[in-house]
């Protein structure tokens, strides 16, 4: 890619953004309340098995590391 398709691929960016977001607006949603679930202080305190994967589920059905590749 040169100069001048970088650029044209960034106009076309900019003039699809709106709806690039509308689009995403539920990922959004999704992510906000995965951040606002594990907060800096949850995570500081979290047992392994509550971060890891490949270990039983704890009782709310998922941990840290699971919620974060759905």
């Amino acid at each position: 890619m040169n100069i001048n398709e970088l650029r044209k691929a960034q106009a076309r960016y900019q003039n699809n953004i709106e709806t690039i977001i509308e689009s995403r607006k539920d990922l959004y949603k999704l992510r906000d309340s995965f951040v606002n679930f594990f907060d800096k202080d949850k995570i500081s305190k979290m047992d392994i098995n509550d971060y890891v994967s490949g270990v039983p589920l704890p009782e709310k059905g998922y941990n840290f590391c699971y919620g974060l590749e759905r």
